[in-house]
């Protein structure tokens, strides 16, 4: 939780919050877990109490729905045609770093307006035998789980 001041045209005294909230969901049957991460920010006016209250609790509610989102994004479920179910969790996607207020400040983001060049077609070439390594070790592990 972090508030900032700020005052609007008619003299009122706004202020921010914002909550950041951080979910680890463990699959315990599979020994795997998936963490997410979620931020939202809200203004409300000082005088007026009601209005920090809602800004507080949806702020709190929509960090904890955005970070739930984010680590079942994680979360792959596959089906085998036996019926059998089985749970993975996708690691080609970056785990939550907590981070502090310093790194949050938006004035500490880099923004990228345009590329200089074209990627290269190495790039490419590599991306694609990296993703032909990935699709393999997947049909080995579905056909592993098949024979279960």
């Amino acid at each position: 939780l972090t508030e900032d001041n700020e005052e609007d045209s008619s003299g009122n005294d706004i202020r921010k919050v914002r909550y950041i909230c951080v979910t680890r969901i463990d699959i315990t049957g599979h020994h795997l877990n998936s963490e997410g991460m979620g931020a939202w920010e809200e203004t409300y006016i000082v005088q007026d109490h009601t209005s920090k209250a809602k800004a507080i609790c949806k702020s709190k509610k929509l960090a904890y729905q955005r970070s739930l989102e984010n680590a079942f994004s994680k979360v792959i479920l596959i089906v085998l045609p036996n019926g059998k179910v089985t749970v993975e969790v996708d690691t080609t996607q970056a785990d939550p770093v907590i981070l502090t207020e310093k790194q949050l400040d938006d004035s500490n983001l880099l923004k990228v307006n345009e590329l200089d060049q074209l990627p290269d077609e190495d790039d490419a070439d590599l991306k694609q035998e990296v993703d032909d390594d990935v699709d393999a070790v997947n049909l080995h592990i579905l056909h592993e789980l098949e024979e279960m």
